[in-house]
């Protein structure tokens, strides 16, 4: 395993790219946008563990340790939740490798949350048993590769919580559920005794149901407080939070939730920084649907005619089971259609009706329609196109949720020959 240098950053839809010479990768590729290209001459290994005990590398050599007769890395697959899932060993020389693939967990049952981090600990070998084979970082503090292993003397509480970024006020979802994730541990190497968890709800929320793991000695559903009889060294847990949000609450709104963590005796000054932890999810407005068509106003008897369906989220959330309806007036038939997001219901006449589960916000899709007009059509009719969108829950703004048009049919051009004698 390696490491990135110090003072790097990860963007939000960015991309790194690893490469065994950066300038080759981007002599041959050019620079790319918003990809960072390392050379892997930058990094460095991130505990003895990742290295099979070396202390240095031979980069330009297979990554072979310099002086060493074999080396050992690993590669972990993670899930969303930062959850090991599988992982690869592969050995220099030859293939064989320990832990032989023996599941590796985080901590007993819980993942790490969004924002924190996790070392391998302890640094050395893989405890191929069901303990803790890695350490949770819940706070930037105590991120520093190789802290948790060392140990601090005594004892060190840490607590991280995770929530959603966001939840839809009751205007759209009534009762919408906001799930907290707490992570507790112990760092030091002394046991903490009477560990008291607390957290506070915010007005805007009301309590629904919790669940710790291991299970607390007691609870307060009054207080929200969890007591401990005492935590070893190395050992976690975890908490889950159920809460629902009030109605009422505005939009863009910041809730904040806060929970600490104690113990009597206390812990040492100098090890409390990472003794609170907060969270905040922001309550946003329902979607906002619109559509909109390019139909021709005119249309030509027996000709065939094209026009774009534009639709699109505007709102804050995202809209499920999206529904766009054109009908096509009397004499009108479908010839094609291209809906490359949506699912059509193939019909040819009357109401074309084209689904899709899900419209993030800030998302749009257009739909190509090509039709034509019958012959006998008669002229300067006005034939009506009408045009909506819906989603199941509803809106709170549906004034843009129609686009109907009307097209006028127009009269046949006739060409009579001229002859000049």
């Amino acid at each position: 395993m390696l490491k990135f240098p110090g003072g790097s950053t990860i963007d939000a839809g960015k991309f790194v790219i690893v490469a065994r010479k950066k300038s080759l990768f981007t002599e041959k590729y050019g620079v790319l946008a918003g990809v960072t290209v390392y050379d892997i001459s930058q990094l460095s290994s991130y505990t003895p563990w990742a290295t099979g005990g070396a202390t240095k590398f031979d980069l330009a050599n297979n990554n072979s340790a310099v002086g060493a007769t074999t080396f050992e890395e690993q590669v972990v697959l993670l899930d969303a939740k930062d959850t090991i899932v599988d992982l690869v060993n592969y050995a220099w020389p030859g293939t064989t490798a320990t832990p032989n693939n023996t599941p590796i967990l985080i901590t007993a049952n819980a993942d790490v949350p969004e924002g924190a981090s996790f070392e391998r600990c302890p640094a050395t070998s893989d405890t191929n048993d069901n303990s803790h084979d890695f350490a949770v970082h819940p706070t930037k503090g105590d991120q520093t590769p190789g802290a948790v292993c060392a140990s601090v003397e005594g004892v060190d509480l840490t607590i991280g919580k995770s929530c959603p970024p966001n939840v839809q006020t009751d205007a759209h979802v009534p009762n919408a559920p906001v799930e907290y994730v707490i992570v507790f541990s112990n760092n030091g190497t002394a046991t903490a005794n009477n560990v008291v968890i607390s957290d506070t709800i915010p007005s805007q929320l009301t309590f629904v149901t919790q669940v710790s793991d291991p299970a607390a000695v007691s609870y307060d559903p009054n207080s929200h407080i969890w007591s401990y009889a005492s935590l070893a060294p190395g050992a976690s847990g975890t908490i889950t939070v159920e809460t629902t949000l009030n109605a009422g609450v505005g939009y863009n709104t910041p809730i904040v939730n806060t929970a600490g963590i104690v113990s009597n005796p206390p812990e040492g000054v100098a090890t409390r920084d990472n003794n609170v932890a907060s969270c905040t999810v922001t309550t946003e407005g329902p979607p906002d649907l619109s559509v909109s068509s390019t139909l021709p106003t005119t249309l030509i008897p027996g000709h065939e005619f094209s026009y774009t369906i534009s639709y699109a989220n505007i709102g804050q959330s995202d809209a499920a089971n999206v529904t766009i309806t054109n009908n096509l007036p009397a004499g009108v038939t479908l010839v094609s259609e291209d809906s490359p997001d949506a699912n059509f219901n193939n019909a040819t006449s009357g109401n074309l009706v084209w689904t899709v589960a899900a419209l993030p916000a800030n998302q749009a899709g257009k739909i190509t329609v090509r039709a034509k007009l019958a012959d006998n059509a008669q002229t300067t009719a006005s034939l009506p196109f009408s045009l909506t969108i819906s989603t199941a829950p509803g809106e709170t703004n549906t004034a843009n949720n129609s686009a109907g048009k009307n097209a006028v049919v127009a009269k046949h051009s006739v060409y009579l020959p001229l002859i000049i004698k």
